[in-house]
């Protein structure tokens, strides 16, 4: 997630998606990404094109605590270069992601933000369900 290609998509989605930038500055804790990636739970795909990191999916591979045995895929992140979004790369991502969590006979679980273009996508598939909204309220 630090590499200089995904490092500046990283704050690229940020600066897109974020709903409280004037209250709070983006601060990785990049000490539990290494501890996740040190016990195989991180999960991270990368595109590029013409040398050029253009869309990632970070993911956490989790035992669902609530049922011993089930494992989930649970997206942490996914973001497209807005220059080639609609070119197939968010598919090629959703589509690793997916591929994984078979791999690790794991739910996938993806966290999409209301109302974006991932709720909507993941609205007309038939193959996933809502099964939680989440509310937030800030500190």
């Amino acid at each position: 997630m630090r590499s200089p290609g995904v490092g500046t998509l990283f704050v690229d989605h940020f600066c897109e998606v974020a709903r409280d930038t004037g209250l709070r500055n983006i601060d990785p804790d990049w000490d539990q990404y290494q501890m996740l990636e040190d016990a195989d739970r991180l999960i991270i795909w990368v595109v590029e094109l013409d040398d050029e990191v253009v869309g990632y999916c970070c993911c956490v591979l989790v035992e669902h605590l609530h049922n011993s045995g089930q494992m989930q895929l649970v997206n942490d992140s996914l973001f497209v270069k807005p220059t080639v979004r609609r070119s197939g790369v968010g598919n090629l991502l959703m589509r690793a992601a997916e591929d994984t969590a078979a791999e690790y006979h794991a739910d996938m679980v993806w966290h999409a933000p209301a109302h974006s273009r991932l709720d909507r996508i993941m609205a007309g598939r038939d193959d996933y369900r809502a099964t939680f909204t989440c509310y937030m309220k800030k500190a």
